[in-house]
């Protein structure tokens, strides 16, 4: 069996993303999984009160949505 040897050369490229500032991989703090996550629960129980027939079930169900669609085209 003959096995070969590859010599693989790293090339360094200057970009933002590929720059090592750390050993390990650390998120950007974003608002964003926070304002979801509020905005899915008011999704949620605008929709669950608005069909229950509560007043302000309509009101949080129509809230809910316009941060949804904010969070999706802000993220």
């Amino acid at each position: 069996m003959i096995f070969k040897v590859f010599n693989y050369n790293l090339v360094v490229v200057n970009f933002k993303v590929f720059s090592e500032k750390h050993s390990y991989h650390l998120v950007d703090e974003s608002p964003w999984p926070l304002i979801g996550a509020l905005s899915g629960s008011m999704v949620t129980f605008g929709g669950v009160m608005s069909m229950h027939g509560y007043i302000g079930g309509p009101v949080l169900l129509k809230c809910g949505f316009c941060l949804l669609i904010l969070t999706m085209y802000g993220w």
